[in-house]
């Protein structure tokens, strides 16, 4: 990573090995890297220009994690920024993001431009504003390892605001939806308030509901007479979410903080059909049953006690429920009910770790 001319220009980048072999797979040699140059320091205009690969063999799973390998791709930024006080706006940016992604196998993945914006008025209310379009043509991992799906083109719009985060009442609000060539429409809310009524104590609860309508998505892959076929369907989900988090900051030493998450979702898929080549999709009935109704309920409990400089003991208290049915239309206060009668689960940790000066 290197800076220049008086930290007004960036440019970063990596180069990585795998060499990866076991009983089962043989990769062998894989490499990944990244270049990139930026202007990160102007009074308006910032930019950045990066290429990045990954090639086939590239494994790094035993150390870590990786989403994929076997891309390529370019991504650039054009952001225009404005730090002088208005009557009304404190400051605002805008930046366009573009991004081109291909495989080594000359699919493209990725075609895609979104433009944001960011604005802070003077009473440090924030509001962001952005959409996009992908134009992308493939997908190489929705059918599961069985060729190329043509990908519609997809849209997105989402406005989110925030009132004054340095109050010890904030609340935010954002509204999102998704469309694409097909026949697939997405929408959704999501609130959340912070409450902190003492300088020691912080609480935020958010909420989110997620509906999608006729998206085209894969369901399985069936061997059939002329081999494996892949079989799609329309599926429509509801989706809801609500976090709740917690901290409390008894001492510099010692604190106490809780997360907890319900998360429910239901879906159904009709229409089925068989994918032919990597487009055309042609009727093909199934008795298969993929409907699915999932309720989850994850709870954790943190006490973190620093008893000498550097030397830190932690506590942990995890609840988790979950449960799932094949009933898709069932109501919500039902999903609601089921997600605390399912059978819990309880896990107790402790960590003491001790920092040795040496």
């Amino acid at each position: 990573n290197l800076k220049l001319d008086e930290n007004s220009y960036q440019a970063d980048g990596f180069l990585a090995l795998s060499y990866a072999k076991n009983f089962f797979t043989a990769r062998g040699l894989g490499s990944a890297g990244k270049a990139s140059f930026s202007r990160i320091a102007a009074e308006h205009w910032l930019w950045s220009v990066g290429l990045d690969f990954t090639s086939k063999e590239y494994n790094i799973n035993d150390v870590g994690f990786f989403r994929r390998p076997n891309d390529y791709g370019f991504v650039g930024t054009l952001t225009y920024k404005e730090d002088k006080p208005a009557a009304v706006v404190r400051n605002y940016r805008v930046r366009l993001f573009m991004h081109e992604r291909m495989n080594f196998d000359g699919a493209n993945l990725i075609r895609e431009a979104n433009l944001s914006s960011f604005l802070l008025f003077v009473n440090y209310w924030e509001l962001n504003l952005n959409g996009g379009v992908d134009v992308g043509k493939y997908d190489d991992r929705e059918t599961r390892g069985n060729g190329l799906y043509a990908r519609p083109t997809a849209f997105k719009l989402n406005i989110g605001f925030e009132t004054d985060e340095r109050k010890d009442f904030v609340g935010s609000l954002s509204l999102h939806t998704a469309w694409d060539t097909k026949r697939k429409f997405e929408w959704g809310p999501i609130v959340g308030i912070d409450v902190k009524p003492a300088s020691w104590m912080e609480y935020s609860v958010s909420a989110g509901y997620n509906r999608v309508r006729n998206q085209e998505a894969w369901i399985t892959n069936e061997q059939l007479d002329t081999g494996t076929a892949s079989i799609f369907a329309d599926r429509s989900t509801d989706e809801f979410n609500i976090m709740v988090r917690s901290t409390v900051t008894f001492t510099r030493d010692l604190t106490l903080q809780f997360y907890g998450q319900l998360f429910l979702a239901k879906g159904s898929f009709t229409n089925t059909r068989r994918l032919i080549g990597a487009s055309a999709l042609v009727p093909h009935p199934t008795s298969l049953l993929f409907d699915f109704n999932e309720q989850a309920l994850n709870t954790n409990l943190v006490l973190r006690w620093e008893y000498v400089p550097g030397s830190t003991l932690y506590v942990v208290w995890s609840h988790a429920r979950r449960g799932a049915s094949s009933n898709a239309f069932a109501p919500f206060a039902d999903n609601l009910a089921e997600a605390f009668r399912n059978p819990p689960a309880h896990v107790v940790l402790l960590k003491v770790s001790y920092w040795w000066n040496v």
